[in-house]
């Protein structure tokens, strides 16, 4: 195997970088087997042409150098990103031996284990860094060349799901919000009945329930019989409890969601508390979560059950449809956020008068209950997905070990069967 540090500052700098022409991976674009390449910089091909060494190719594997990532995070080129140029903060490691498959390797690198021996063999003391020498030093252990393939067929395989789920729920949110944006926001339908036309993308019995006028409003001007109310009286924001006054005992337990558990969208290696507590602070799947200090976010919870702490609000409502709090509480995020960022001499936070200022427009009961047949299920199928990516990463992360270690085997190997050949393998005695 080869190793070969990103180019350093002296021979890329800040002016070389262009609006267009080959990306160039950054430390904070190496996740966990993947590359996050929205908006990695680029440099014009003349000087990718200079870097030409630092070319990257399918399979070779990147760590970051330095940075929070530095703590054994490593990824895996594909066919995609060929050719771009590994960052000053990567190190790139290419395999050189036919008796590696790099998919295998990019998984074992990824194992708990190796991520751990990386963690404790960074050097630096305030900042940790990995070298190319701490790189070469990590102890692997291969099966045969088939044996390591079909492990990465199999595994690779949990990841080609999760990553396909998470590509369908970003297709289906921007789907909810666009239809929300249209409706709520900028009247699509209405303003196409006012000018005589044909509403676009709507049945004629739904397109019939939207008004054909305005009326004034407090927010200026609204669709003839629409309610206007405040965010807090269309949904119920319960906020979470100073969990530190139930300890995990004896008993059930629950993990703590904070605002880093609903950051990551899971409770993993979360603070527990006693599962004894009332039943309106547990969360569950589909919740919808808002963080109203610090980084103020709105999520749909798909983490599993857990508590909900201090600084989170749980949003419900025993009126309207999950779809319209929870698309209703994103429209007013960013001015939210704004709120918490003015208040500089303390954490950004937002108060619950703020809630009473946002405004929500309410259509008619028949209406509401047409668009709920379109959102809902939007909703509901990105509620599932999350769900069933979290099993599948759950499970991935069980037979990643054992398959690396040998504990399980493979008595059969069909990498066109994809995730079926998981239920080929066999433990040993």
């Amino acid at each position: 195997m080869v190793t070969q540090t990103g180019p350093f500052g002296s021979q890329l700098h800040s002016y070389d970088y262009v609006p267009s022409g080959v990306p160039v991976i950054p430390t904070e674009a190496i996740g966990r087997r993947r590359l996050w390449i929205n908006g990695v910089p680029e440099v014009s091909e003349e000087t990718a042409a200079r870097l030409v060494r630092h070319r990257l190719k399918a399979g070779d594997i990147l760590f970051a150098r330095r940075g929070v990532q530095a703590t054994g995070l490593s990824a895996v080129v594909t066919k995609r990103e060929e050719g771009w140029l590994c960052g000053t903060g990567a190190i790139l490691l290419r395999v050189s031996s036919a008796a590696i498959d790099p998919e295998f390797l990019s998984f074992y690198l990824s194992a708990n284990e190796s991520v751990l021996w990386l963690k404790q063999h960074a050097v630096g003391a305030v900042m940790p860094n990995l070298n190319e020498g701490v790189i070469r030093s990590l102890p692997v252990t291969l099966p045969p060349i088939a044996d390591q393939r079909a492990i990465a067929a199999i595994l690779g395989a949990l990841d080609d799901k999760i990553e396909l789920n998470r590509r369908m729920n970003a297709t289906l949110e921007a789907t909810a919000r666009a239809l929300f944006q249209s409706w709520f926001v900028d009247f699509d339908p209405v303003r196409a009945k006012l000018d005589g036309r044909t509403p676009v993308g709507l049945d004629k019995t739904t397109a019939a329930l939207f008004p054909d006028s305005f009326a004034e409003a407090e927010i200026g001007h609204a669709p003839s019989g629409w309610e206007l109310r405040s965010l807090d009286k269309a949904a119920h924001f319960l906020n979470g409890l100073a969990l530190q006054k139930y300890p995990p005992r004896d008993g059930a337990t629950l993990p703590v969601i904070k605002i880093a558990q609903l950051r990551k969208g899971d409770s993993v290696g979360a603070e527990l508390c006693s599962a004894d507590l009332p039943s309106a602070y547990v969360v569950e799947d589909g919740d919808v979560l808002f963080s109203w200090s610090g980084s103020l976010e709105v999520e749909l919870w798909c983490g599993g059950a857990g508590a909900l702490n201090q600084h989170l609000f749980k949003v419900t409502s025993a009126e309207f449809p999950k779809w319209f709090y929870y698309l209703w509480t994103r429209q007013h995020l960013e001015e939210f956020r704004l709120i918490a960022a003015d208040k500089a001499t303390t954490m950004g936070h937002i108060q619950r008068g703020h809630l009473s200022g946002a405004k929500v427009l309410v259509p008619p009961r028949p209406l509401l209950e047409a668009m709920t047949e379109i959102l809902a299920p939007l909703v509901d199928q990105i509620v599932a997905q999350r769900v069933q990516s979290r099993t599948l990463a759950t499970l991935r992360d069980t037979l990643l070990p054992k398959l690396l270690s040998g504990e399980l085997r493979l008595t059969k190997v069909d990498h066109d069967a994809g995730l079926a050949t998981a239920s080929k393998m066999e433990a040993f005695a």
